[in-house]
Order: structure tokens, then sequence, then C-alpha cells
């Protein structure tokens, strides 16, 4: 007798009688992709989410195979322009699944905003048999240079959207260093999923200038955030708590923090942030303000806001005397509202 006239037009059913979206043959666009999540997630269907998930993540990874195969691995870019371009292309093939977990932050829905799953799949690409493992050493490493693209975009989601525990599950979670598979790191201290990946260049502030411009070069991303302005804000607010939690985790492994000391700690964090115009560092502290979950940065280590705020001074001068040295911009206590003539402490406008 055909299709219940009773049931939507855009849904089927299992076995079971339970039902589920129907999922489009093809996802030819991140629209597609995009919009199709929403659908699932709205619908509460994690069946179909998960379905959808598995279509593209196989179409992508080939296609992504392929086109290393045919074309990337007869390249060798003489400028970073040129380097850029080629990982721009890597992101497309993988951009319908990004666009996917950032639906599933955006969700709040606790069935799909935990998207630390993507982040494994992208750097398990390296161990794909069809993968070449040798060869010109920027294209072995795109598989990181995604991850650090995609933990990036979900940080900054993420604290925009006043989900900080939705950043830092994925920033503790420990993943492999690409040049030694048994040796585990957070991701806020791996290197390569920080940006030091050959794939992005060699130049700190390249890697920073590739990511921050990425909305002028990515149409999709107008998707997730409003403006170039909000995409920024987002991103610099990540990184302002990421150091946050680099020095909370300084102090509660009981060191002393100094401005100037003889032997510089090392900053996992890049301080590349410190780049951006001082309004988007200013818009970026008022996001953080008004996240409620933002003390949780210290006290889930154990230390408590006095700590953080007498350390902090000395935190801010010893970021902002690297930066210094590296000529890539300062102002950190500035970027978190210490100026003339007020010089207030972050933490006292909590």
């Amino acid at each position: 007798m055909g299709k219940n006239p009773l049931t939507t037009q855009d849904s089927e059913s299992d076995t079971s009688g339970n039902k589920f979206l129907e999922i489009p043959d093809k996802i030819e666009s991140v629209a597609d992709a995009y919009e199709s999540a929403f659908k699932h997630a709205r619908a509460d269907d994690i069946l179909g989410w998960s379905r959808l998930i598995g279509r593209i993540r196989s179409n992508a990874f080939k296609s992504l195979v392929k086109w290393r195969q045919d074309e990337l691995d007869k390249q060798q870019p003489e400028t970073i322009e040129q380097l850029h371009k080629a990982l721009d292309k890597a992101i497309n093939f993988v951009a319908p699944l990004i666009s996917v977990a950032l639906v599933g932050v955006y969700s709040r829905n606790d069935k799909f905003n935990d998207q630390k799953s993507l982040l494994v799949d992208l750097l398990n690409i390296q161990s794909m048999e069809e993968w070449n493992g040798a060869g010109y050493g920027p294209w072995i490493d795109i598989p990181y240079a995604l991850g650090y693209v995609y933990h990036n975009l979900h940080g900054s989601l993420s604290v925009h959207t006043k989900q900080l525990n939705l950043a830092f599950d994925l920033a503790k979670a420990k993943f492999p260093l690409a040049m030694n598979a048994s040796y585990i790191r957070s991701l806020w201290k791996n290197k390569q999923l920080m940006g030091r990946c050959a794939s992005l260049g060699y130049q700190r502030i390249e890697r920073w200038k590739y990511l921050v411009n990425a909305y002028e070069r990515w149409e999709w991303l107008s998707l997730i955030f409003a403006d170039d302005t909000e995409y920024r804000t987002s991103l610099v607010a990540y990184y302002m708590a990421l150091s946050m939690h680099e020095l909370a985790a300084e102090l509660a492994a009981g060191r002393e923090i100094m401005s100037n000391p003889s032997n510089m700690l090392h900053v996992h964090v890049p301080f590349d942030f410190l780049t951006e115009k001082y309004e988007i560092k200013q818009r970026a502290t008022s996001l953080l303000l008004h996240d409620l979950a933002l003390p949780e940065i210290w006290t889930s280590l154990g230390v408590t806001k006095d700590q953080m705020r007498n350390s902090w001074e000395a935190w801010g001068e010893l970021y902002q005397s690297i930066s210094w040295r590296t000529n890539q911009g300062h102002g950190f206590l500035e970027s978190f509202g210490k100026s003339p003539p007020q010089y207030l402490n972050f933490f006292d406008a909590l």
C-alpha cells in the first residue's frame, strides 16, 4: 500500500520499529552534512547520527588518500603559501565530518556533544595501509595538521557556547606523538597537535596566521560562527583558557612561577594569540569572564583562586618576555584587563 501517510516524509524504520531520519545518498557539501546533522540532533536520533558519520567518514578518508596518491605526492611546495594551499585542500575533504562534530557541540546534548572520537579518527589516517608513511614530511604529517585544525575549532566553539568542560575534556585527552607512537601526551602538551608539525610550516607565527585567517578561506565556517570577529574572539578565548590551565597545572605540580627564571619554563600553549588586535583580546576576556565554569580550570587541579591571582603577574611577564624575544607580539596582562591606570588583575574581576 506504499508509505504510511501518517509518518513524516523523511523518516524510515529499522526492523525493531525504531524511527530514524533518512540520510541522503550523497553528502556533496559541508552545508549538506551540517544540515543533516542538525536534523538528527533535533530529532534526538543517535542511530541516524552514527550512520551519517559512518557514511561521511568512509568517503572523506578514501578521497583524501586517493588525492594524496594521485596528486599530492608529486608536489613539493616552495613557499609557505603553497604549503598552506595544499593543506586547505586536505581540510576540504574532512570539513563535512568536522561540521557534524561541531553540530554535536552546538546541540548541548550529552548524546552528541562528546566529539573526541573525531580527533582519534583523524590521527588514525596515518595508520591506514594506503597512507604513505614515507616521503615528503609535510604530507606524512597531514593527519596531525587536521587534528590541529579540528581541536581549535572544537575548542573555540565550546568556549563560544559556554561549554568549557567540552574544550578541556578534549584538551586533557591523551594522544600519541607523530614521531613516537608509544609516547602518549595530553593534547595541550602534544607539540604536533599544538601546531608544531611540518604540514603547517616551521614558523609558529605562520601557523597562527593559517588558523586565525581561516574564516576568509573556508566559507563553511560561516555555518558555525556568525562572522570573522566572532570566530577570532572565540579562538583567542580558547587559547587564553588553555594558558590559564597551563598555569594551574604548573602550580598543581608545585612549581614556582618566576617572570625571569634562569632556566626558562617551557611553555606548551603557544602565545601567538598575543599578536591579535587589542579589541579582539578584550572581547575574548569578556567571553571568559561570563562563563560560570571558568573556575573549574584551576579548582579541578586543586589550585585556589588566590594561588592563581598571586602568580598571575609573573606568568604574564614570563609570556611577555618570551614573546618579546621572538618578536611575536606582547600585551599578555593587558589582554586580560590589566591596563593603566587601574592595573586590574584578571582574577579580581571574577
